[in-house]
């Protein structure tokens, strides 16, 4: 359901950096039950720019994260395409933090439109309503978010197993026996691999050929500590090419990656916060809590079909050189799995 205009409540944090004295003041404060929401502000002791209202950018690289809200008038919405289980939700909530603008996904579960919203989640053709071919027609560029199935099929798994034992979403990570029956199974790795390749050719067959039009990045860059301020530049300018469309200045992007992903820079809870605080509440809280194996056995077949599915890709897109390192960086990742 949209939020509209309503201001949510807020958890605000200033630090200070360097060789400043550190200050920390955090102001709670509780407007209305339903307006569930937060904004997030780190600086070093100054005062926010006036630029922006939402995710502002702060003097010498600090930001602040509020949620976000509908765009003020109609702009021309991108798509976030995934695969299942490759941080579709980290994703959307870096790209609401980087412009202050509230996200949708294809199904409109939230009952937002397209019209005001900056991206739209997808796992096309993977997962998809009827009529996507109608919806697609109010888009002409995409942010296709690629991680490696051999962490991504799992991910897959462990949604289906909480779902078949009644636990909530991203609570227990299945065990390795139950992983196995189910790798095995009709609709298990074979099966998986084959939807990550069709999804794969749909997304680079519909917008490889236009580099203007897709922004290609991996999950594995976007976490990583050295690739990803920069992974998220790069998504911030491709954003900002959206008429309407304002990101948060250059300098604070790092900040909002090390929020957003790496969750720092946040707030400690307080007494009496826990729902303030609770991850259904919190757009930068979006981190798995699943407890359980995170290794998942393959066999030495399993990796070589997976190794023979990247092959195939790089193959068939050659010329497209973020999918082909991305790709190379998968082959070596199987080709390092030790087969159980």
């Amino acid at each position: 359901m949209a939020m509209g205009r309503l201001r949510p409540p807020m958890a605000i944090y200033r630090r200070g950096f360097g060789k400043q004295k550190h200050k920390h003041i955090i102001i709670l404060a509780f407007a209305t039950a339903a307006a569930a929401g937060f904004f997030l502000t780190v600086d070093r002791g100054h005062k926010a720019l006036p630029r922006r209202a939402l995710s502002i950018s702060l003097p010498h690289g600090g930001c602040e994260i509020t949620f976000p809200v509908l765009a003020d008038r109609p702009i021309t919405p991108v798509w976030q395409a995934s695969f299942p289980g490759s941080g579709s939700r980290m994703t959307w909530s870096l790209v609401e933090a980087l412009t202050g603008i509230q996200t949708s996904n294809e199904y409109d579960s939230h009952g937002r439109g397209f019209e005001r919203v900056v991206a739209v989640k997808t796992h096309h053709p993977v997962r998809s309503k009827g009529g996507f071919g109608e919806l697609d027609q109010l888009f002409n560029r995409c942010i296709l978010v690629l991680r490696n199935p051999i962490n991504a099929i799992p991910s897959v798994f462990n949604l289906i197993y909480e779902h078949l034992n009644h636990l909530p979403n991203h609570s227990t990570r299945g065990p390795n026996e139950d992983w196995v029956d189910w790798r095995e199974s009709r609709q298990g790795l074979e099966f998986q691999m084959q939807r990550f390749e069709e999804f794969v050719s749909f997304w680079m067959d519909k917008y490889g050929d236009n580099f203007d039009s897709l922004l290609l990045v991996s999950y594995e860059d976007i976490t990583s500590e050295i690739k990803g301020p920069f992974a998220t530049m790069r998504i911030a300018k491709f954003l900002g090419q959206t008429e309407g469309v304002a990101p948060i200045e250059e300098q604070s992007v790092p900040c909002v990656w090390r929020t957003i992903v790496k969750y720092k820079n946040k707030p400690p809870p307080s007494q009496g916060s826990r729902r303030l605080m609770s991850r259904e509440k919190l757009a930068y809280k979006i981190s798995s809590l699943r407890t359980g194996p995170k290794e998942r056995p393959y066999t030495a077949s399993q990796l070589g079909e997976m190794v023979a599915m990247f092959k195939r890709l790089i193959n068939k897109y050659p010329h497209h050189d973020d999918l082909v390192r991305i790709l190379r960086d998968y082959v070596d990742s199987a080709m390092k799995t030790v087969p159980v």
